[in-house]
């Protein structure tokens, strides 16, 4: 799957209604077969950003494309198909020990 991200502005969800998106900006491409490390500090916006990706979270500003589809233009039934090539596997606390 080929991922492009252009000027993704996202917030979460549970956001208080003042604080500033999450996602500002953001720009990422990944191209079929790459791997790529998501790496940054408590509330730098990783896990925002891999629910933007995962389409868990809609951005409120810019472009995701998904192997060209813009997986939020299309209706629902095909948002519920685009999520079926997606997995979210969430970190469930405690991490381990380092």
């Amino acid at each position: 799957m080929h991922l492009q991200l252009e000027g993704a502005h996202a917030r979460h969800p549970a956001a208080r209604p003042e604080a500033p998106d999450a996602l500002r900006g953001v720009g990422l491409q990944v191209d079929a077969g790459e791997a790529v490390a998501l790496i940054g500090p408590s509330g730098a916006g990783k896990t925002s950003l891999l629910h933007a990706l995962g389409l868990a979270l809609p951005l409120t500003q810019g472009r995701l494309r998904m192997n060209g589809v813009e997986p939020w233009a299309l209706n629902a039934a095909g948002l519920r198909a685009q999520r079926r090539e997606l997995l979210i596997a969430p970190q469930t606390p405690p991490l381990p020990p380092r």
